[in-house]
């Protein structure tokens, strides 16, 4: 290795190989986060390859590989088949409604219009709002439309948990395990598969053990999500054992609140019995 020089440390050239001759160097605390951004690696298709080595199979930059991954949060299929010449037109074409920043092509899918479509209307002038919700031939448009927004939120919030890192409910799923079917990595396809999300429901698996896939999810309530979640604690008390849900429902007050009150070392009965 020789001398090391002063602000450089040892790094692993390739990250998922060990530390041998010829895969170890003196690098910048930046070069070696660079570095291991680069090697994250990504599956598809039943491929596996490191960031970097996906960006020379897609014929993209691994920096816009990266930030279509790491900062915009995008699915991975999505990330890897945008074609490199509407790299900058995609990446770069926001819009900012309600507080929140997306692509355009995603506001499009959130409020069932072609992304050419949204693109046009406010080329013409329109307002973001008026661009997004404006009424087709059929005002039924409209709770199709929002019904579809919460079809992909779910979606979204599904690959996100179970391929993000990041996320914060990621240990709980892809942390443990848990992973969503090749087929749904395609919007189109969760969307078929599903159909529309009524008003109030969520997704969720029938058996938490096993990850997201046609037979094994359907949408429900909060209450019976919650009900069936892992590691849903029981309780029994006065001749009652129920969920912190159903106990919940029984006392009129929030579930989290009973499970506040209970992960704070609350006396049972106390926990139970308290109004407040």
């Amino acid at each position: 290795m020789g001398p090391r020089s002063a602000g450089k440390s040892l790094d692993r050239i390739d990250n998922s190989k060990g530390y041998l001759p010829g895969n170890c160097q003196w690098a910048t605390t930046k070069q070696q986060l660079d570095n291991r951004r680069s090697n994250m690696v990504l599956e598809f298709k039943g491929e596996k390859h490191t960031l970097s080595e996906w960006a020379r199979i897609v014929g993209l930059s691994v920096s816009t590989l990266k930030n279509r991954i790491s900062r915009y949060d995008w699915p991975v299929e999505m990330a890897l088949t945008i074609p490199k010449d509407g790299q900058y037109k995609v990446v770069l074409e926001t819009l900012t409604f309600q507080g929140k920043t997306k692509p355009l092509h995603v506001w499009a899918t959130l409020y069932g219009l072609s992304a050419k479509t949204l693109r046009n209307r406010l080329k013409s002038g329109w307002s973001i709002e008026k661009a997004l919700t404006a009424l087709g031939k059929r005002s039924s448009e409209t709770s199709s439309h929002k019904s579809r927004r919460r079809v992909y939120y779910a979606w979204h919030g599904m690959i996100r948990r179970c391929e993000n890192p990041k996320d914060g409910a990621y240990h709980n799923y892809g942390g443990r395990g848990i992973t969503v079917c090749e087929e749904w990595h395609n919007f189109e396809k969760f969307f078929a598969d599903m159909g529309p999300c009524p008003q109030g429901m969520q997704i969720d698996r029938i058996d938490n053990s096993k990850g997201y896939y046609k037979g094994n999810c359907r949408w429900v309530t909060q209450k019976v999500n919650l009900n069936n979640r892992r590691g849903n604690r029981v309780i029994t008390f006065g001749g009652f054992t129920g969920t912190i849900t159903q106990w919940a429902e029984q006392l009129g007050i929030n579930p989290r609140t009973l499970n506040n009150r209970i992960n704070r070392g609350w006396p049972l009965e106390r926990a139970l019995t308290a109004k407040y």
